[in-house]
């Protein structure tokens, strides 16, 4: 079994690993699980950050998270793993509003911590772990 880099597969996403020059993979399959790098509120047609509303930017991060794990033969119902970062603890209730938007029908295993994302104007990165149901 090998271990592979997906970029975005049959649904690309906007992300910060476009571009050369970015030392890691926007996600890495190792049989049938996913690993995806931290993904942040990047609108995938604009590649910016439309929005400093919390809500709004955990909304996009996790739409985009979502649309990354379907392009690549998975779902959010299949995600094991989320880790969440969040550049202030004032957030964590208004994260989980919309955290539970996504997850209705169990929720993953999850670590949240307050740790500000490298970029400015990003208050949330998720990073999370899923499975494929089918290998390819």
């Amino acid at each position: 079994m090998q271990r592979r880099e997906v970029r975005g597969g049959r649904n690309p996403v906007a992300s910060y690993t476009e571009g050369p020059g970015s030392p890691l993979s926007l996600a890495t399959q190792h049989g049938n699980l996913l690993f995806l790098s931290g993904m942040g509120p990047i609108d995938p047609a604009t590649k910016t950050i439309p929005s400093q509303d919390i809500r709004q930017q955990v909304r996009l991060t996790l739409t985009n998270i979502k649309t990354h794990l379907e392009g690549a033969g998975s779902s959010m119902q299949n995600v094991l793993k989320i880790n969440c970062y969040l550049r202030n603890a004032a957030d964590f209730a208004a994260y989980n509003e919309v955290y539970n938007e996504f997850f209705r029908d169990g929720f993953p295993a999850r670590t949240t911590v307050v740790a500000p994302p490298p970029r400015p104007d990003v208050n949330v990165a998720i990073e999370a772990i899923a499975y494929i149901t089918e290998p390819e």
